[in-house]
């Protein structure tokens, strides 16, 4: 196994295929990660759940395997993503069985506290077909959350024709749904005018303070991110007011949250792999976890995102810059500190020609790059992988995102470097991630460029050390 591009504090499998977060819970004191697995190559195949715990959210232990295909069941041919939920008197996983073409909700309780062993209902699936007198292009995917006595859900959809959708049911029991409507339906002439799509994946309807947000993964045609609709939620309507992007970066897909037991809403997202097939054999392991982010609103409603404050337990040996504009660009002596291994906080005097560039490089000549860079006057927030890595079997991308920048508030990058793993949050407000693979990782130098005043702070990062992988099972 090749670990030299292993990212060291984001979350990883402890080897083969790992895509979408599922199941996030925190019961009984513990943090339960689920995730869409592969067990046997480091490439998507056959879904199983992979599962790890942790008490902190940062130092995570591999547990055995939650869920295994049934070849006789309605999930013989992957057991596809899903939620946890507390019953009261357990959990409950709610997953989307294949069998076929067939993609349908199933159900399974746990069997232990430490949600190791579960048991699957055995009339599954609980639903039967999706909604009669309806022409869907995918079903699949669940969000679900209880209102009084009675549990409710959305599955992520599409409609023929018209694009995204999210399908809202209701059950006394998780076991006999009722569908209602589409709580949702992709309308590109009211809303999101540039999001095509054929479907919505991974949905998450959550309460954030008195807003509503609908969080989905967008499927095929024109787009491939993450799309949030933030509103109002009333008799079971959700009624959108405005609309983002969740992360503007092509690595970040399928993120989930869940609440934990101090009331933060956090999510995980999926940070996919954008090299070959051929290299992830070599490799032997895909796919990382993001960081944890919090999430809430801001006071114009729009998503804010925030790095879990116990990420801040892995800093280490720290540099602290005073910036003038005079400077302009500085080669940063890191001191001894892995290029690789960081987190950066910055924050900038705004102005009309606010430009500000952190440059990683990974070869004396500067032709390996990746660039984060904010410029006021074109309004841009951007992450150029396009000169990342030398290797011909990875591909990089120039993700931008259009910012506001309000005048006379700071500008502020929180940017996290882990080895292949680009991870960044502009005013708690705009997020890129990427994945890189510098030939030189090793040793990453740092440029930096701005014409306005501020002060950066950089920490070299502990890895979060997995205790070996238990046996699957």
């Amino acid at each position: 196994m090749d670990n030299r591009l292993r990212p060291r504090y984001h979350f990883t499998p402890p080897a083969n295929w790992m895509n979408d977060p599922n199941g996030l819970i925190h019961w009984q004191g513990v943090y339960h990660l689920f995730y869409q697995h592969n067990p046997e190559l480091p490439l998507w195949g056959l879904m199983h759940w992979g599962h790890a715990t942790s008490t902190d959210l940062v130092h995570w232990s591999h547990q055995p395997i939650a869920l295994v295909p049934d070849p006789d069941g309605p999930d013989r041919d992957g057991c596809f993503s899903g939620v946890a939920v507390n019953t009261g008197d357990g959990v409950a996983l709610m997953y989307t069985g294949v069998q076929g073409e067939k993609q349908l909700p199933c159900l399974a309780k746990n069997a232990d506290d430490d949600l190791t062993a579960w048991v699957k209902y055995p009339g599954n699936p609980v639903i039967s077909a999706p909604p009669e007198g309806i022409e869907t292009t995918m079903y699949r995917d669940h969000s679900v959350w209880k209102e009084g006595d009675t549990w409710f859900q959305v599955i992520g959809s599409g409609i023929a024709g018209k694009g995204g959708a999210a399908m809202l049911y209701r059950s006394p029991d998780l076991i006999e749904w009722e569908f209602l409507h589409p709580l949702l339906v992709e309308q590109p002439e009211v809303i999101a005018p540039e999001w095509r799509t054929l479907g919505w994946e991974c949905p998450d309807f959550v309460t954030l303070g008195d807003r509503h947000v609908l969080m989905v993964s967008l499927w095929g045609l024109e787009l491939s991110g993450i799309g949030y609709f933030a509103g109002t939620y009333d008799h079971h309507h959700f009624t959108p007011d405005q609309y983002g992007l969740v992360d503007g970066g092509r690595s970040f897909y399928a993120p989930q949250s869940f609440t934990d037991a101090s009331g933060r809403r956090i999510m995980f997202g999926w940070l996919r792999e954008t090299c070959s097939d051929a290299r992830l054999l070599e490799r032997g392991w895909a796919g990382a976890m993001s960081l944890p982010r919090v999430l809430g609103m801001h006071e114009d409603g729009s998503l804010k995102q925030t790095i879990a404050s116990e990420v801040k337990a892995l800093r280490g040996r720290q540099i602290h810059l005073d910036w003038t504009a005079v400077d302009w660009f500085r080669d940063i002596d890191l001191r001894g500190i892995p290029g690789n291994q960081l987190e950066i906080e910055a924050e900038f005097t705004p102005g009309d020609d606010t430009l500000l560039a952190f440059s990683f490089c990974g070869v004396d000549d500067d032709s390996e790059r990746t660039v984060i860079s904010v410029t006021a006057r074109d309004s841009e927030f951007r992450l150029d992988t396009s000169l990342s890595s030398h290797d011909p079997d990875a591909t990089g991308a120039d993700d931008r995102m259009s910012v506001t920048l309000d005048p006379g508030a700071p500008v502020r990058l929180h940017i996290f470097v882990d080895v292949s793993i680009i991870e960044v949050i502009l005013n708690d407000r705009y997020c890129l991630t990427a994945r890189i693979y510098p030939v030189n990782n090793d040793d990453l130098r740092l440029h930096i460029s701005s014409t306005v005043d501020g002060t950066i702070d950089i920490w070299e990062m502990a890895p979060s050390v997995h205790p070996s992988p238990v046996a699957a099972g």
